[in-house]
C-alpha cells in the first residue's frame, strides 16, 4: 500500500500542467477581482434599495409621504433616475 502512495506522488511530480504566462494570470486575477467588487457592490446597492423601500412603504401607508406622479410621465412608465441617481424627487 506504501508502495502505492509513492508511485502516485513520483508520477505526480513529473505532471506537467500547463498554465498562461504570468502576466496573463495577473490580468485574469484582476478581472476577477473587479468583477467579485461589482458583485459586491451591487449586493449592497440592492439592500440599500429594499431598506429605502421598507422606509418609503412605511411613511405612505402613515400619510407622511405621498407620490406625485409627473405629468410627462406616461402610464405605466418607469420615471427617469434624477441628478441624484434615484427616484426621490417623485416624493413630496
Amino acid at each position: 500500500n506504501c508502495d502505492r502512495v509513492y508511485s502516485i506522488k513520483a508520477n505526480l511530480k513529473t505532471l506537467v500542467i500547463p498554465h498562461p504566462p504570468m502576466e496573463e494570470q495577473v490580468k485574469i486575477a484582476d478581472a476577477l477581482y473587479t468583477i467579485d467588487r461589482l458583485i459586491d457592490l451591487s449586493h449592497r446597492k440592492i439592500e440599500t434599495l429594499k431598506e429605502l423601500k421598507k422606509v418609503l412603504g412605511h411613511e405612505l401607508f402613515r400619510g407622511k409621504k405621498r407620490f406625485n406622479k409627473p405629468e410627462t410621465e406616461k402610464e405605466g412608465a418607469i420615471p427617469p433616475p434624477d441628478k441624484s441617481g434615484g427616484l426621490l424627487t417623485h416624493f413630496l
